[in-house]
């Protein structure tokens, strides 16, 4: 896996981008994905992008597909999960999604 870093744009509407590439859980194989989140100044919204695995990701126990808070309390789960019986990531979740603000 590589991760890395960098800010476009011009001061008041600049994106922070976390790219993390070829990510694979510990101890899986198999299910890399790159992704990356975008931090927008001004709006305050973020963007999830993915660039799609070539199959679902079925065995998700511990993994949180979304945000996730302090503590490891779920903000916006889209799959997985810490339960014996969590919910399947198919291709179709893994799709790019912004989160914006409530004010």
């Amino acid at each position: 896996m590589r991760a890395s870093g960098w800010c476009d744009g011009a001061a008041a509407a600049r994106v922070f981008v976390v790219e993390w590439q070829n990510a694979e859980r510990c101890c899986r194989s198999g299910d890399a994905l790159t992704m990356e989140v975008q931090l927008h100044e001004g709006t305050d919204a973020i963007d999830v992008l993915y660039n799609r695995p070539p199959r679902a990701l079925t065995d998700v126990v511990g993994v949180t597909v979304g945000l996730q808070g302090p503590g490891g309390t779920s903000v916006v789960q889209v799959c997985g999960g810490t339960t014996s019986a969590p919910t399947a990531c198919t291709l179709a979740m893994l799709t790019d999604t912004r989160y914006t603000p409530t004010p």
